[in-house]
């Protein structure tokens, strides 16, 4: 499913993060949002957040990316079937969600074998447990930005 044909856009050099999921307030991509906008402002621009999903956050998501110039550092895919092209495509998965319960994003996300940055909600320690790279941080976009700084900084989380 991962070699289905989709359009990727060319990035060139930029680092790419990927976030899936329903775009709504549980899910976090708002915060997310505010954690790239510190990245921009802190001078790290070399990469790319991709959401692949459609919620009821999505206009006040596009707004957030508007109003603060974040254009060229987001992609909105809207929901898709099949999500693991952009999942072999990635080099840095974020589940920013309030709560989950058993998160399938995160499962998938490790059959690709990238590093994972996500909150701190039921179930992301026991499914993370035994994987070699994680980072698992409060639901708040500084704490969230600084695990991608480190990340950026290092090649590691």
């Amino acid at each position: 499913l991962s070699n289905e044909d989709i359009f990727i856009p060319n990035v060139g050099n930029k680092k790419i993060i990927l976030t899936v999921g329903r775009i709504s307030k549980e899910k976090g991509q708002y915060t997310a949002l505010q954690s790239l906008k510190l990245l921009v402002e802190s001078g790290i621009k070399d990469l790319e957040w991709w959401f692949v999903g459609d919620g009821t956050d999505m206009v006040r998501c596009k707004s957030y990316v508007v109003h603060n110039k974040l254009e060229e550092y987001v992609r909105f895919f809207g929901a898709k079937l099949n999500p693991y092209p952009y999942m072999k495509n990635c080099d840095l998965y974020i589940q920013p969600s309030e709560h989950e319960g058993f998160c399938i994003t995160l499962a998938e996300a490790k059959l690709f074998k990238m590093p994972i940055i996500t909150t701190d909600f039921a179930g992301a320690h026991e499914q993370l447990s035994t994987y070699s790279e994680f980072k698992i941080v409060g639901l708040d976009s500084g704490q969230i930005s600084n695990a991608i700084k480190s990340w950026k900084l290092t090649g590691r989380l």
